[in-house]
């Protein structure tokens, strides 16, 4: 064998090339206005080296060969144009791409049935594992060949997705948005894989977020009878915190949790209901999105896609919503001191703004405004900062299949899911999901601690409301709301263990009086 070469698209002709029968990722490839032919692969040649020995074994199908001059390297993405320009000459690439497409189809299908929020490609060297997220929890459904899933994300990622970065390329990180008609309706998928460790160099985790896809409306009359907030699921003295923030006439509403905590269904609600019943239809609603994930009543939505080269994409879309005329202003994600600070102006010049920022919980969130470069004594300043909600999805009991677990101290059943589930739930114990809500309002109290400087004072002073007040409101932890809702027999006991450990006695106590009370 002569020493490995590298080439590209351009040199290869595609005329003469092959890609071998069931040995899919591996191709014959003649160059241009030579005689001899190599052996390609899309990675790296490792494939290629390997294989080189076997090549006599494909004479039947190609005819007498001679002896392979070498291995070719080229990139990922010329790999690509060679097989698809092989393919299409043939004949095979729109079928070969069509039953690709029923096969996504299919699974896309069959996730958004199961009621999933995301499908996981978990791609290792031989084979590719495909997990459902579904109430919250990962779920192992179908193991494929490495070969398969690769077919898959080159089809989703080149042919179906609607935005998207050049051609897929799985060595490096990528994004794209997916939009398909399926048997179940509307639906986009929010498309993201990433290069992970493996011996081959071609594996790769990626993700699809299912999102239901709205139809565009006009919404010139406004349902004065619908409250966008019901889904929420709000407890009373939720619902009175909530009006207050809202109520605000300018001010940062910032809302946190994690990935897939139901932040973008909050936001949605909220500023439905703000532009439905606190200005009556007559405002100016502007987002700024990366991407837009639902259509938003009243609301003039942008995407825009973060850019690879470093620039700061979101800055100039929220320049120019500022220059719009906006009442209100929504901001996707605030993750740079940029963004940060064109927030800032917003809210200073008089509007009220609402955007997101990764943070575990209400009073965090204010340390994480300062990383990202807000100054101490605009965030204390009164009229700054409107409220903060930090919220989470916790999954619910079947209540026709949950099982006893104990009985504690004060005579609460206590239940958890049954491994079995049952026709109710699809076999899963579990009959979907509600969100919980730490917030914050603050007062003047709260806002000199933030002056201060000095983070512990002020979560023991948001601490200090739940003392205040007689229901669940603010200055109540995550923690302990959904432990109301384990003593309740709505949340599995050992879900919540799992997941936040033991509840203090004193806290145990007092989420028997709310029970007490209601």
């Amino acid at each position: 064998m002569d020493e490995i070469i590298k080439t590209e698209f351009n040199n290869i002709d595609v005329t003469k090339s092959v890609s071998i029968p069931g040995r899919n990722g591996l191709m014959i490839c003649w160059l241009n206005n030579e005689n001899d032919y190599y052996l390609v692969d899309d990675n790296g040649g490792k494939q290629a080296v390997s294989d080189y020995l076997i090549l006599e074994c494909f004479s039947n199908d190609f005819g007498d060969l001679p002896k392979a001059k070498s291995v070719a390297i080229i990139s990922n993405t010329d790999f690509y144009k060679v097989f698809t320009a092989i393919d299409s000459q043939s004949g095979r690439a729109s079928k070969h791409n069509t039953d690709i497409v029923d096969t996504i189809d299919s699974l896309l299908e069959s996730a958004v049935v199961a009621g999933a929020s995301d499908i996981h490609f978990e791609r290792n060297d031989q084979v590719a594992i495909i997990h459902l997220r579904v109430n919250g929890l990962l779920n192992k459904v179908k193991t494929i060949s490495a070969e398969s899933c690769d077919e898959m994300m080159f089809v989703s990622y080149n042919i179906l997705a609607t935005t998207k970065e050049s051609t897929w390329n799985r060595n490096i990180p990528q994004d794209a948005n997916i939009l398909r008609e399926l048997p179940s309706g509307s639906y986009r998928f929010r498309y993201a894989h990433m290069p992970i460790f493996g011996k081959s160099g071609g594996c790769y985790h990626a993700v699809l977020r299912i999102i239901k896809a709205e139809t565009i409306q006009v919404f010139d009359a406004i349902d004065s009878d619908k409250n966008p907030l019901e889904i929420l699921q709000l407890t009373p003295d939720e619902d009175k915190d909530l009006q207050a923030i809202m109520q605000a006439p300018h001010g940062l509403l910032l809302i946190t949790g994690v990935t897939g905590s139901g932040k973008s269904t909050t936001i949605k609600n909220v500023l439905e209901w703000m532009y439905s019943k606190k200005y009556s239809g007559n405002a100016c609603f502007v987002t700024v999105e990366d991407p837009v994930e639902y259509k938003i009543q009243g609301a003039i939505q942008s995407s825009v896609v973060r850019l690879k080269d470093g620039a700061n994409a979101f800055l100039p879309a929220l320049k120019s919503a500022m220059r719009r005329d906006p009442d209100v202003l929504m901001i996707g994600e605030t993750r740079d001191d940029q963004t940060a600070t064109a927030l800032t102006g917003a809210i200073e010049s008089g509007h009220y703004a609402v955007t997101t920022v990764h943070a575990g919980s209400v009073t965090t969130a204010i340390q994480r405004l300062e990383s990202l470069g807000v100054k101490r004594d605009r965030l204390a300043s009164p009229g700054f900062i409107a409220g903060i909600i930090t919220q989470s999805l916790v999954p619910l009991l079947c209540e026709y299949c949950k099982v006893p677990h104990s009985i504690n101290d004060l005579g609460h059943h206590l239940f958890q899911k049954s491994e079995q589930g049952c026709e109710r739930c699809n076999q899963t114990g579990a009959s979907g999901r509600r969100p919980v809500f730490e917030m914050l309002v603050p007062d003047l109290n709260i806002l000199q601690e933030i002056a201060s400087g000095n983070p512990t004072k002020v979560y023991k002073c948001w601490r200090d409301k739940h003392n205040k007040r007689g229901n669940l409101n603010q200055g109540y932890l995550m923690k302990e709301k959904i432990f109301l809702l384990v003593m309740q027999g709505i949340v599995d006991y050992q879900w919540f263990i799992n997941f936040y450990g033991e509840i203090e006695d004193s806290m145990l106590r007092e989420m028997d009086e709310k029970i007490s009370n209601q």
